[in-house]
């Protein structure tokens, strides 16, 4: 068994204990992995009884393993606690009063986080208040200094039952004067004492309810009293917490060798550390540098060189881009453990697990999107949503993938550690077990690729390669490129770009599969339903030429050098400027926009293809871009643009012929080149425009990567795989 949820009952409403009841069964783990235990504390409400004797009669019948145990006499909450912790069989604990409730993935995520980290002695969740009041609490960042001043966790928390039985359960206290301490708050406190310490996790809920009693159970000066008995226990125990802080640090780091504060040598490792990061911008771990390396600096830098060259620990860049200080242990015990407790929860699945970096809208993620909606309505196949950061520049993308996908996991919300959330997601992957992977711009799911590949070695793992850029120095092709060995297909979505993945990289081109970017079907604006992008309602007269610009507002798509256009014309009337979008510069170009007359910002854009048809060429300042959405809706409407020479430009362009290309130098000259194209070559450019719409027919109309699609998910996602589990 994996989990217990007790649930104490004293005189709780029928409808309340029966929502709890529901909340606790309606999970989305399996549920013969968990039991529920219901406690009665000797009620003497009929109502009560007679719905605790449906529940006992219906248990059998029930998919979860549940169980009433009635008390003889009315002990109190924390020793009905106590005695169900006593007889669960799960190795985590959730205590769930009988009035509130949890959300469904509560028991599935809260797991995740738990086997992050072999120290974590609970996780704590988002908390939500209804009923007589509403609110919402966010799980705050764990710290022991805070926990001591003031309980931040939330009642119903998921421990570890060994953590549990290692302070011996909770206690309740009171002194002189009726004052008792506040048994949870207490607990957390406890757990901190024998080392284990807290994590939050903000993708689950527990809904507390509030009602007038509640409310009203201590007073500002009870509650005052209750306080200073918990500060005058615990304060004599802090510097027993030391453990607790050490193994927070430890897992924080990523590292298994981490220095105890307390050990002389922490602190010149600290320094040594300090100078490798300073000098010769090697991040090591403080446990992992040793003193004699001060020794070596001076007087044998020979040696020095030498040891540096043999640190095998350094993670490579893709670990880097995780969080992480060193590389993986792939051999450590807690991954196997991970496996061992989670993989026999239920069979292999034909589910297809999607792994990317957020929401965000761009080319490759719709082509990511519709591969996921194909998966679903023609193939129904269940997807499973894994994504790094839960945000992104807008909610469309978000709600998209949410409509054919059901989202597994937030990984920013499961551990706030980089190791944390590396053990989270193959935790998840071990829960799930999913008969294939699609990577997107997800870094911790190429480094349990050789992971998954061990344990799982028939699970199919396909790499979607968008662009050159986003990751720095080095790009997404780079960092996939280190987990070569246990990736089976690539999927990218050019020509050029397969080009570029063979010939760089040595990839067989059997192994690489273009996708092209799609475009719903769009229709000039003479043809639409009326829009609000007009003329007459954005004030430009109907003899202006109009140029746009229409993109994220950051350093990426440069609208800066859109507005050093802007600048640059002012003196020709006859130019109007047109911008949409929304970004981190946006306060930049609404300033902008109110100081230069032609300029015309209609903020983030819904209705793209209303934007574009307004404009009489769009133009873009890109610093790089993998197979760009807007360049495509642009080709689809006739509107010619005018794109600087790079990657995601030159297919499109040299293939349908419906822009120009210009030098870019990004040297913050670029708008004078097409400031020149507009001076001398507007007339040809107009000529290019018609040619658009063919070519969008051709490559890029929505549902013409089908055959694709279809090659992609008979040949490769469900086939034998060629990669073996001796990598």
């Amino acid at each position: 068994m994996l989990a217990s949820v007790v649930i104490p009952v004293y005189n709780t409403k029928p409808d309340q204990l029966e929502a709890a009841f529901l909340s606790a069964c309606e999970q989305t783990l399996d549920p013969s992995s968990y039991e529920i235990i219901i406690i009665d504390d000797h009620s003497t409400s009929q109502d009560t009884l007679h719905l605790l004797d449906v529940i006992e009669g219906q248990a059998s019948r029930c998919a979860n393993h549940v169980t009433v145990k009635r008390l003889a006499k009315n002990t109190g909450l924390v020793q009905v606690r106590n005695f169900g912790a006593q007889i669960a069989k799960g190795d985590f604990l959730v205590f769930l009063d009988s009035d509130d409730l949890v959300s469904s993935d509560y028991l599935l995520k809260g797991l995740a986080t738990m086997m992050s980290g072999e120290k974590i002695g609970w996780t704590y969740p988002n908390v939500v208040g209804f009923g007589f009041e509403q609110n919402f609490s966010r799980a705050e960042d764990f710290g022991i200094r805070r926990l001591f001043v003031y309980n931040y966790c939330a009642t119903a928390s998921m421990f570890r039952k060994k953590a549990w039985e290692s302070i011996k359960g909770q206690r309740d206290k009171t002194v002189a004067g009726g004052v008792k301490w506040y048994e949870d708050w207490a607990t957390y406190m406890s757990l901190l004492v024998k080392g284990w310490y807290g994590e939050p996790n903000r993708s689950i809920v527990f809904y507390y309810r509030k009602n007038i009693k509640s409310m009203m159970t201590r007073s500002p000066e009870l509650a005052l009293a209750s306080r200073y008995v918990h500060w005058r226990t615990f304060v004599c125990r802090l510097p027993f917490m030391a453990g607790a802080k050490l193994n927070y640090m430890k897992a924080r780091s990523g590292s298994e060798t981490t220095t105890s504060p307390l050990d002389p040598r922490y602190y010149s490792r600290q320094a040594l550390a300090m100078l490798l990061r300073q000098f010769l911008k090697i991040d090591t771990p403080v446990a992992r540098v040793k003193t004699r390396y001060l020794f070596y600096a001076m007087a044998r830098p020979k040696k020095l060189i030498s040891e540096l060259v043999s640190l095998r620990f350094l993670p490579n860049p893709c670990e880097q881009y995780c969080g992480l200080s060193e590389s993986i242990n792939y051999s450590s015990s807690s991954f196997d453990e991970i496996y061992s407790k989670l993989s026999a929860l239920s069979p292999a699945s034909s589910s297809v697990l999607v792994g990317h970096y957020w929401w965000r809208a761009g080319g490759a993620e719709q082509v990511l999107l519709d591969l996921c909606g194909y998966l679903k309505e023609i193939q129904g196949r269940e997807l499973l949503d894994i994504v790094v950061l839960g945000r992104g520049e807008n909610k469309y993308f978000s709600e998209q993938f949410s409509s054919v996908s059901l989202c597994a996991g937030i990984l920013e919300e499961l551990s706030t550690s980089p190791i944390g959330r590396i053990k989270a997601l193959w935790a998840l992957i071990c829960i799930h077990k999913p008969a294939s992977i699609i990577i997107m711009s997800n870094p911790h799911l190429y480094c349990l690729a050789p992971l998954i590949k061990k344990y799982f070695p028939s699970v199919r793992i396909v790499d979607l390669l968008h662009c050159t850029g986003a990751t720095g120095t080095l790009s997404w092709f780079d960092l996939s490129n280190y987990y070569k060995d246990f990736i089976d297909t690539r999927i990218v979505i050019s020509e050029t770009y397969k080009d570029f993945m063979c010939g760089r990289y040595g990839v067989d081109e059997s192994k690489v599969l273009v996708v092209h970017n799609q475009v719903k079907p769009m229709r000039p604006q003479s043809q639409q339903a009326p829009s609000k992008y007009s003329r007459m309602a954005l004030g430009i007269p109907d003899t202006n030429l109009i140029v746009g610009f229409l993109g994220r507002l950051d350093m990426q798509k440069r609208p800066d050098e859109f507005l050093r256009l802007v600048e640059s014309t002012q003196a020709n009337s006859g130019i109007s400027y047109l911008m949409g979008g929304d970004g981190e510069l946006r306060s930049t170009v609404e300033k902008a926009a109110s100081q230069y007359g032609s300029l015309s910002y209609v903020g983030n854009v819904k209705d793209a293809g209303g934007f574009l048809s307004l404009c009489d060429v769009v133009v873009f300042f890109s610093e790089y871009e993998g197979m760009p959405l807007v360049a495509l809706e642009c080709a689809s409407l006739s509107v010619p643009i005018i794109a600087p020479d790079i990657v995601g430009f030159r297919e499109p362009i040299a293939n349908g012929e419906f822009g120009m290309l210009y030098p870019s130098c990004y040297d913050g000259t670029d708008h004078t080149k097409v400031k020149t194209i507009i001076e001398n070559d507007l007339s040809k450019l107009r000529l290019l425009g018609p040619n658009g719409p063919s070519y969008v027919q051709t490559y890029h109309a929505r549902y013409s990567a089908r055959p694709g699609f279809d090659q992609l998910i008979n040949s490769v996602l469900f086939s034998k795989p060629s990669i073996c589990a001796s990598h």
